[in-house]
């Protein structure tokens, strides 16, 4: 059996050994309201269909429901063209560098980059093209088995939360209930713009906790994880806690008008953040060497980049024996003393 569901964009599922784990909320975080998230579920449905998985997808916005669903993207084996359709600049001779010819790097250098496309142009069979709608033959043949269910949740008529977490339960408590007892597809709940619509001095927090948590064990039995998206502006505090607490995954989107030293980033169109990873038995899953990523929105695709906001040696600088730390170790009398 599979561990982990993929997300549909392999930078992503690069990140996180795969994709995300079986049994997992994932909640997805904008700092103020754009498109960027958009994307991110065009990948998460597209991949569930072209896999075969059911898929629920509950939306409060009906705009989400015409930039997402009826905007999915196509499936390509044109894997390494679509890789290589965005160059990327990195190690700008224009950046400054300081008196030890150090140079500061706000990215990785460029051979860490082509290595992974060359590893991901390798290792995929497919990869999804954002200027082109998905086919037909993938969508309609999903539809028709009822392997999708698309609703919408008008918060301004039914503001109560839990009648409304009962009636996805039961909808993907449905999927399971088929003739087909061998059915090895996987379950993917997907709750866009959500939690932004309930009226705060009717909320009841303990209800919300108790819904997330069923909702939870629910992707644990069936073989499946819930994508969750806020706006964390639409949001309070109390209700964003609860989401971040409940979560395995926190990913966030930050526009860059929100990032510090703005033209340090300036080739990125957001900067990504992973906040929350899921844990196994206490053990960290993969080991992630910075939790600062960089989105690249292109034409074609969405590009998820490593940042490095240390200070990197260039490599054409050598780098000189007085340059480096003196240390004096005196072992003449077997002692292990260290002086600096």
């Amino acid at each position: 059996n599979k561990q982990f569901l993929s997300s549909g964009n392999p930078f992503l599922d690069n990140i996180f050994g795969g994709g995300f784990q079986l049994g997992s909320i994932v909640l997805l975080v904008e700092d103020i309201p754009t498109k960027l998230y958009y994307h991110f579920l065009k990948y998460n449905i597209a991949e569930g269909i072209v896999s075969g998985d059911k898929i629920l997808f509950y939306y409060g916005n009906k705009t989400t429901y015409e930039e997402v669903y009826n905007n999915l993207p196509y499936k390509s084996t044109q894997v390494e063209n679509i890789l290589n359709s965005h160059q990327i600049k990195v190690n700008d001779p224009k950046e400054k560098q300081n008196d030890n010819g150090l140079q500061i790097a706000w990215r990785y250098e460029n051979i860490n980059y082509t290595n992974l496309i060359g590893e991901l142009s390798k290792s995929l069979k497919y990869i999804f093209d954002l200027s082109r709608p998905l086919q037909d033959n993938f969508k309609n043949p999903a539809i028709n088995k009822g392997n999708i269910i698309t609703k919408y949740i008008d918060f301004f008529k039914q503001t109560e939360i839990l009648p409304i977490i009962n009636d996805i339960i039961s909808d993907f408590q449905n999927f399971s209930l088929e003739e087909n007892s061998n059915d090895n597809s996987y379950r993917r709940i997907i709750l866009s713009n959500f939690f932004e619509f309930f009226d705060e001095k009717k909320v009841n927090y303990n209800e919300i906790y108790m819904a997330l948590l069923a909702l939870n064990s629910m992707a644990r039995s069936l073989n499946g994880y819930v994508c969750i998206t806020v706006n964390k502006e639409l949001i309070s505090k109390k209700l964003f806690n609860l989401l971040q607490y409940i979560s395995d995954y926190v990913l966030r989107i930050r526009p860059l008008l929100m990032v510090d030293e703005k033209e340090k980033v300036s080739n990125y169109n957001a900067i990504f953040h992973i906040e929350k990873v899921n844990w196994i038995n206490n053990i960290k899953p993969l080991d992630i060497e910075t939790n600062i990523y960089g989105i690249i929105k292109d034409k074609r695709k969405i590009i998820i980049e490593k940042i490095d906001v240390g200070v990197e040696i260039d490599r054409n600088t050598k780098v000189k024996e007085c340059d480096l730390v003196k240390t004096n170790i005196n072992t003449s009398n077997n002692s292990n003393d260290l002086d600096f």
